[in-house]
């Protein structure tokens, strides 16, 4: 598990690809993504690789959020260090 949600340079370091994701394989749903700041010491069995990312040809993703590529270049262009995504109804948004 010493590379468990890191990302790897395929040809740098010696690791199982077998058990790796390969995310350039999605296609264009990882053009532009962000990555949730979840998980990150990499504690095994909570959970990992939750993105904000584009919509791709289905109605749903496997555990991310996405948006339209439209949406996710805006987003990029406003975030900061300072930023925070909310996941919440629109109703609900006036109480963040």
């Amino acid at each position: 598990m010493r590379f468990y949600l890191h990302l790897q340079i395929s040809g740098k370091i010696t690791f199982d690809k077998s058990v790796s994701e390969h995310i350039i394989k999605y296609g264009k749903v990882y053009n532009y993504c962000v990555f949730f700041d979840y998980n990150k010491e990499g504690e095994k069995y909570a959970g990992s690789c939750f993105f904000l990312h584009c919509k791709g040809s289905k109605q749903y993703t496997q555990g991310c959020v996405a948006i339209s590529e439209e949406a996710m270049i805006k987003v990029l262009r406003n975030l900061n260090d300072n930023c925070a995504i909310i996941i919440d109804e629109e109703k609900n948004i006036s109480k963040y």
